[in-house]
């Protein structure tokens, strides 16, 4: 069965970059074993035996297989790092021609729709692709489980000099898995790192360059949604900023707004929040207990450098 669900997968994977089910399963099939003949490939990959002759053709124009002998024909596949690094190329180059020759077919301004993203490696890929053309800077609020996806894309935009800030739902020693140089700095949540609600591992929210925002259904990590509108995208931008003025002040004035508001301050919240958000927060806080901040009774001069100076040198 893993077996039979692992050449499905890759049948399927195949399929996405332009080959046919049955020139899929030929393929995958001759990797498997080789020389085949085609009623070997019939029998082992349950193609009818007229299919597996059109199959050949297919995959022989895509230089993908090719025949080793005659009386029987027997066919052997090309390296699949071959075949595929051959697709990469012309598919790069198709897309280059393609961008130019369609620039001035019509207006393509879409920065007003918010278009909606479904499935883990959708939002991943859009995530690396926000991070990967940012010019200024990247902004993320994540728990340490969904951003460390991303720790390539973030230290590649580090280099090239882009500011990365991050709000971390995580612990101090998550923190360091980002310390990709002075372009990048890290604020633990509320000055602890700990969810006050206990949302979701897979929450993130990311803008990029003042001009481009993605957030994930705290609800449902499967489906997310990525806009360029100018509101929306200064929306989520705010919230980060007002995130980072929340660590800041927290982890600075934490005993006294404790006393005032309450751990976690529930006693602001529980007049905002749904109902239930507010009890999974007081369960959350039965279950764990207040959130103690990483900076403890140290000093002021430490509590300042380490929350106005969270850079990694």
């Amino acid at each position: 069965m893993a077996g039979e669900t692992a050449f499905r997968k890759r049948v399927a994977e195949l399929q996405r970059l332009g080959f046919s089910d049955y020139e899929a399963r030929t393929y995958v099939c001759l990797l498997h074993g080789h020389p085949l003949t085609a009623y070997e490939i019939s029998k082992d990959a349950d193609i009818p035996r007229a299919n597996v002759y059109r199959a050949l053709e297919g995959l022989e124009r895509k230089k993908a297989v090719q025949p080793v002998s005659k009386d029987p024909s027997k066919y052997v596949p090309v390296n699949p790092k071959e075949v595929l690094g051959r697709i990469a190329r012309e598919t790069v180059e198709q897309c280059r021609f393609l961008t130019e020759d369609l620039r001035d077919l019509g207006p393509y301004e879409t920065r007003d729709y918010v278009w909606m993203l479904e499935g883990q490696k959708a939002i991943q890929l859009k995530i690396d692709e926000m991070i990967d053309s940012a010019k200024q800077h990247v902004w993320i609020k994540a728990h340490t489980h969904t951003i460390s996806q991303h720790i390539g894309s973030l230290r590649r935009a580090a280099q090239r000099g882009v500011r990365i800030l991050i709000i971390l739902i995580g612990t101090p020693g998550d923190a360091k898995l980002f310390r990709f140089g002075r372009f990048a700095k890290v604020y633990l949540h509320e000055g602890s790192g700990r969810s006050g609600i206990g949302s979701g591992v897979e929450t993130i929210t990311v803008t990029k360059d003042f001009a481009e925002a993605l957030t994930v259904d705290p609800s449902d990590s499967e489906h997310a949604a990525h806009t360029a509108s100018g509101p929306v995208v200064n929306l989520a931008n705010t919230m980060i900023r007002h995130e980072l003025y929340v660590a800041e002040i927290l982890i600075r004035y934490w005993k006294e707004i404790e006393k005032a508001f309450g751990p976690a301050l529930i006693n602001i919240r529980k007049d905002y929040l749904p109902k239930e958000q507010l009890a999974a927060l007081q369960e959350h806080l039965k279950k764990f207990g207040p959130p103690s901040l990483p900076v403890g009774r140290r000093s002021r001069k430490r509590e300042k450098r380490l929350t106005v100076h969270e850079t990694f040198p």
